[in-house]
């Protein structure tokens, strides 16, 4: 046994000595630390072999290998605390981002930023080696033959570094791994607990010469221009490719992945909207990524609010996960960025860059950005002093309208708020004045949009004002839905008469209000904040968090964020109307109640003032009125809390088991659901598939006591093929995994 401890000890150092270099600079010190763990383990289990008894051996040797494993962690540098049972799930997935890297890395891996590719190359190495020690020399009953297991773990840890790092020693260190494998599998033992034997003396030495005579001369012939097998081919083939986002807008159903696949995580003091795109031009049907203001003007005026708000600058780290795109995404206006991933150039529009060259997973980068976050008092006293540039941003496309310009495409310009700019529209070679222009918009497919900007900008004093009556407008009788229903012009459709859509008919359609009503807008596109990590302290953005939102242009304070689409989309850390958390608590319009006391002034402001003052007038003198609403509201309490409780006592425990299912379907397919969501809004995402939506109100029949027996078969189906909808080749395996078959 001795020979055979020898063997590994040379190969196993060998091994360990290639691997390090996978790592730039070479981990050597951690290489030779693994060695000497592996060692250890050998020396465990060759005194586990002497131990009486097969149970006390096992044990033994089995406490040996989870000692050795969290040994291999703690030695690539994965910090102690992820040890803990209670981390493991941080653990689990820091690795999984490590490998996930692994098939994009340059070798020798520089590190570029993320560490958690360089902990998973190091941990792998110290894992293959201490399972080789244990597959060599943990307790057998009977005689021990060669350890074939541990010469495979310990070739692939040699062998790996052969094939990824370039060297002109390929033959002299095949030769030297060729020894070592040779040496292991020559040493013998006898039975568990006896002296070794000897190997045939000269089995070894004939093998070795015959093996490096053969490779010799192969080794022309097989190192060909061409490889036998292209298994970085096939390597990319399996795995799943980043997700690619195209920002313009389309309207239709959305097409891209919808799985819950980490994409970005930005440290950050702070949440924000993670801006990718500009969308400045509205052709007549739909909002593109294509510049629309004077660039050198619009940049000089972002340069003087910046310096009016130093406080707004906030400085973000970006990691690339699952994205495939060249696009800087920050928090607003990007000012700055870190050159380590190369060079990057203009987006077309001031604030956007793009980088010459995709990053890759695991690049990190850094920036500065311009983020406003005013309180609603600001914006309500920003004044209507806009540049001169602006007016190009309240373009809006209008099609082809017949009868004026020979059906050419019309561009209708509306003049900026306050500013006594007259409307004004061009086509193909003319100019138009008011009364043409507005003849021209009343023959548009928009002449009803243009009718509900004036309706709603009547009685507005402020372009703060507007916004908040646009934002009151589309927070009341519109839903969400992914599978918004087909229409020859979108957005007008959506605002009159479907009033179903995502959040690119919500941000468009608001955008072309505003332009409409004289106030700059345009739409963003990007990603909201998803979620943050508290063990990291990183925001996680998923493809769940793809996202379209609306940005207004304020003067003195520059492009302002408002995101109109509801609550119920997929999109998480959606804050207000208004994102940002502003200058007092106060004064900020808090989730969606901020719209509903906006959509109630904007029914009926003069009714609603006369009813108020009315109340006042008779509440002053009427104590009586106050008692009788107290006693009413503590019996409306007390009712709530006895039919909470017979509710509670009359549950269904097979639709709690129902629920508790749904759930764990919902996270294991990666659409898990947001905390507070109500079987009603789940039903809402799944009305794409009937049998899915079903699934989810015959739960809710069982949940509240309705008549029925639960959700069907069919039911259950028609919930699995949703859930692996988008999930790619695996999606069904995945699926069925999530929600299996009853039995």
């Amino acid at each position: 046994m001795r020979g055979r401890l020898l063997a590994f000890a040379a190969l196993a150092a060998f091994g360990l000595e290639r691997w390090a270099a996978i790592l730039a600079p070479r981990q050597t010190g951690r290489a030779s630390a693994a060695w000497l763990l592996a060692l250890l383990l050998a020396a465990v289990c060759l005194g586990v072999r002497r131990r009486p008894g097969p149970a006390g051996r096992a044990f033994a040797a089995g406490a040996a290998v989870l000692a050795a494993v969290p040994g291999a962690l703690l030695l690539a540098g994965v910090p102690l605390r992820l040890l803990a049972p209670r981390n493991w799930d941080a653990l689990a997935a820091g690795i999984g981002r490590g490998l996930a890297a692994m098939p994009d890395a340059l070798i020798p891996y520089l590190g570029r930023g993320d560490s958690w590719p360089a902990r998973t190359i190091l941990a792998g190495g110290g894992l293959l080696v201490a399972l080789a020690a244990w597959l060599a020399f943990r307790p057998r009953r009977g005689e021990d033959g060669p350890p074939w297991a541990a010469a495979v773990a310990l070739g692939a840890l040699a062998g790996v570094p052969a094939v990824v790092l370039s060297g002109d020693r390929a033959i002299l260190l095949g030769l030297v791994l060729l020894a070592g494998l040779v040496a292991l599998l020559t040493t013998g033992s006898g039975a568990a607990g006896e002296p070794s034997r000897r190997p045939e003396p000269r089995v070894a030495p004939v093998l070795l010469v015959l093996a490096a005579v053969t490779a010799s001369l192969l080794f022309p012939a097989l190192d060909s221009g061409r490889p036998w097998f292209a298994y970085e081919a096939a390597a990319q083939s399996l795995l799943r490719p980043p997700e690619r986002f195209s920002f313009s807008h389309t309207y239709g159903p959305i097409r891209w992945s919808r799985s819950g696949r980490e994409l970005l995580r930005i440290r950050a003091a702070r949440s924000g909207y993670w801006k990718a795109a500009d969308l400045e031009t509205f052709d007549g049907r739909r909002w593109l990524t294509e510049p629309a203001g004077d660039g050198p003007a619009a940049a000089a005026d972002l340069a003087r609010v910046i310096v009016r708000h130093p406080a707004w600058r906030r400085r973000v780290a970006v990691t690339v996960r699952g994205l495939a795109s060249a696009d800087v995404v920050a928090p607003g206006a990007v000012l700055s960025v870190s050159a380590s991933l190369g060079g990057v150039g203009s987006a077309g529009t001031p604030g956007r860059l793009r980088w010459q060259q995709t990053p890759r997973d695991g690049d990190v980068y850094g920036l500065d950005a311009y983020d406003p976050r005013p309180s609603r008092t600001a914006l309500a006293s920003a004044g209507t002093d806009y540049p001169a540039y602006t007016r190009s941003l309240l373009a809006v496309g209008l099609g082809r309208v017949g009868g004026i310009g020979r059906g050419s495409p019309v561009i209708y310009q509306a003049g900026r708020w306050g500013s006594g700019e007259r409307d004004g529209a061009a086509g193909a070679g003319y100019q138009a004045d008011l009364t043409s222009a507005d003849a021209l918009l009343r023959d548009s497919d928009y002449a009803g949009v243009a009718r509900l900007a004036r309706r709603l900008r009547a009685g507005a004093r402020t372009p703060y004002a507007y916004v908040r009556r646009v934002l009151a407008y589309l927070s009341r009788g519109f839903s969400y839905t992914e599978s918004p229903p087909p229409a020859r012009v979108p957005l007008a459709a959506f605002l009159l008469s479907t009033k179903r859509g995502y959040c690119q008919q919500f941000s468009g359609a608001m955008a072309l209000l505003l332009r409409l009503g004289g106030v700059p807008a345009r739409v963003a596109g990007g990603f909201a904040p998803g979620r943050r990590d508290p063990r990291t302290g990183e925001w996680v953005v998923t493809d769940l968090d793809a996202h379209s939102w609306v940005e207004v242009w304020f003067p003195r304070i520059g492009w302002v964020t408002f995101d109109p689409t509801p609550a119920a989309s997929p999109a998480r850390g959606q804050a207000t109307p208004n994102h940002a958390p502003l200058a007092s608590r106060s004064d900020v319009p808090h989730g969606r109640q901020g719209n509903r006391d906006l959509a109630q002034t904007l029914r009926a402001p003069r009714a609603a003032r006369s009813r108020a003052a009315a109340r006042g007038a008779r509440g002053a003198g009427a104590p009586a009125a106050w008692l009788l609403a107290l006693i009413l509201a503590a019996a409306l309490a007390a009712g709530a809390v006895v039919l909470r409780v017979r509710r509670r006592a009359g549950r269904s425990p097979r639709a709690e088991a129902g629920l508790a299912e749904l759930e764990r379907a919902l996270r294991r397919a990666g659409r898990p659901a947001r905390g507070g969501t109500t079987l009603r809004e789940l039903e809402a995402r799944l009305a794409r598939t009937e049998p899915a939506a079903g699934y989810v109100r015959a739960l809710g029949a069982l949940r509240f006591g309705a008549a029925g027996s639960g959700p069907t078969p069919a039911e259950r189906r028609g919930l699995r093929r949703e859930l692996a909808r988008g999930l790619g080749p695996l999606g069904a395996l995945r699926s069925w995994w999530a929600l299996p078959p009853r039995i």
